[in-house]
């Protein structure tokens, strides 16, 4: 080792590296030098301290979609919706079958619109379960309320309701103690940790090989090195492929849209047309424009059939000179 040259470790970006490359790249690391022997290469006082990180690596994971519950949240809300209508249709019906008691049949009305109605119009779903919340809390203090939806024949669409009600505030309580189990941290945080730890550790070993000339650490260095230059290269080659297509876009946007419609129509087949050229006497012909076309007549006021979609024109003194462009046709027209 005294003979040779003083060996260096090739560093990685660490913050330009996705978050789940960082964490391969990391692994990798912990990996090859646990492979060398640590303790033997003097190492391993901070190898043990970037083993102790490892749990962070962890929290470095993909991150969170909607909660697996929230969709039956959902769904059950929607019930929740059709409980409560249902319960407004059994109003009306009470009213007409029972309109005799009007003092019953008022205090319950008055109840339900007052928790109840238009409980889709509150701001948001905290407000919704609040009022159903105290709509209940209403009924089970007031004993004479409860025995007025109770002779009114509310009981089966309420308890209805107080089933899905409290369905929904379960599932609530669990998607809460659910995320409270998610890592809290944010990738920097834990990223910055994890750089510091695999950073002492190069520092310690390139120490190392200046400490101990007697130990051959270049298997070590080497297979750090490869693996480093492996990610520089793929961060390379994403770097670059990030500014071409940043490029072009800028290229893109710039253009005149009356530039991109040419280039549009440009890649579209261009159909064939034949070429005619009519020498006629001026005397003997009117023209009318009709539709983007002109229709040239004889002296008779008859249509000759010689309608002109795309056409020049050329006069001198005694003629007209007409070219018509029609398009190709398989069949010959015996002109």
């Amino acid at each position: 080792m005294s003979n040779q040259k003083r060996m260096e470790i090739i560093r990685v970006p660490y913050t330009r590296l996705q978050k789940l490359e960082f964490v391969s790249y990391v692994n990798n690391v912990i990996r090859i030098v646990d492979s060398h022997n640590p303790e033997l290469h003097q190492i391993d006082c901070t190898f043990d301290l970037l083993v102790a990180e490892t749990p962070q690596l962890k929290k470095l994971d993909v991150p969170y979609k909607a909660h697996p519950l929230t969709k039956i949240v959902t769904d059950l809300r929607k019930v929740r919706t059709v409980y409560v209508g249902s319960i407004f249709n059994h109003l009306r019906v009470v009213e007409v079958e029972n309109s005799e008691d009007d003092i019953s049949i008022n205090e319950v009305r008055i109840h339900l619109n007052r928790y109840l109605k238009n409980l889709k119009a509150c701001k948001n779903e905290v407000e919704r379960c609040e009022k159903v919340e105290l709509f209940f809390d209403e009924i089970d203090k007031d004993k004479k309320l409860r025995g007025r939806f109770v002779s009114l024949k509310f009981t089966e669409h309420l308890d209805k309701l107080r089933n899905v009600h409290a369905d929904i505030m379960k599932l609530g309580k669990d998607i809460i103690k659910s995320n409270s189990e998610r890592p809290s941290e944010k990738t920097p945080t834990l990223r910055k940790s994890l750089m510091i730890a695999v950073e002492d550790l190069f520092k310690e070993l390139e120490i190392a090989q200046i400490k101990n000339k007697d130990l051959d650490y270049k298997p070590l260095y080497d297979e750090l090195n490869t693996l480093s230059t492996n990610y520089r290269n793929a961060l390379s080659r994403r770097i670059s492929h990030n500014k071409q297509k940043a490029e072009k876009n800028k290229e893109l946007s710039t253009k005149e849209p009356e530039e991109c419609a040419v280039e549009t129509n440009s890649s579209q087949e261009v159909p064939s047309f034949n070429q005619k050229t009519f020498t006629l006497d001026k005397e003997e012909l009117s023209k009318s424009m009709n539709g983007g076309k002109i229709e040239v007549k004889n002296k008779n006021g008859k249509d000759n059939g010689n309608g002109l979609d795309v056409m020049s024109l050329k006069q001198d003194d005694a003629v007209l000179t007409l070219t018509k462009y029609q398009q190709s046709s398989p069949v010959d027209d015996g002109d």
